[in-house]
């Protein structure tokens, strides 16, 4: 079984390193169920602004908000490098970040093979922009917020 089909992970799963050193969190929707779910899973991610945590998607070419009751940011990246433990993406490069507002379907992008679903504030205060490079850390990493 691929590691990204793995059930939505309720422990830290990974850390994403941004090019300033700031950690954010990460945890996985598996499946095509737990991608549907998205956040709707995990709601109190979006409650903890002071550590960021992001729920990676995968490859999900379009994201909606039915069910939300606030905005998320939604970062769309490109694999710049992977891992030799099951290819596991160690590299990305941020392709978008979009913020949609509760009841609305984002825009189709199927060229991105990762997808993050996060607080707007969380996106904001990490510096994630287009271009944005982040390295990937799968378990748990040492010397971050996981532990």
């Amino acid at each position: 079984m691929s590691w990204s089909f793995a059930s939505t992970c309720e422990r830290v799963a990974g850390v994403a390193i941004t090019a300033t050193g700031a950690h954010l969190l990460l945890r996985r929707a598996g499946g095509p169920w737990g991608r549907a779910r998205g956040l709707l899973a995990l709601p109190g991610l979006l409650n903890d602004v002071e550590v960021p945590t992001a729920l990676w998607l995968g490859r999900t070419p379009q994201v909606h908000t039915f069910g939300m009751d606030g905005p998320i940011a939604v970062v769309t990246a490109g694999v710049t490098r992977r891992g030799a433990r099951r290819g596991r993406p160690c590299g990305l490069r941020v392709r978008g970040v979009d913020v949609l507002n509760p009841g609305k379907v984002g825009r189709w992008s199927w060229a991105a093979p990762c997808t993050l679903e996060l607080h707007p504030l969380a996106a904001d205060r990490l510096g994630l922009a287009p271009g944005s490079p982040l390295d990937i850390e799968w378990g748990c990493p040492s010397g971050s917020a996981a532990a």
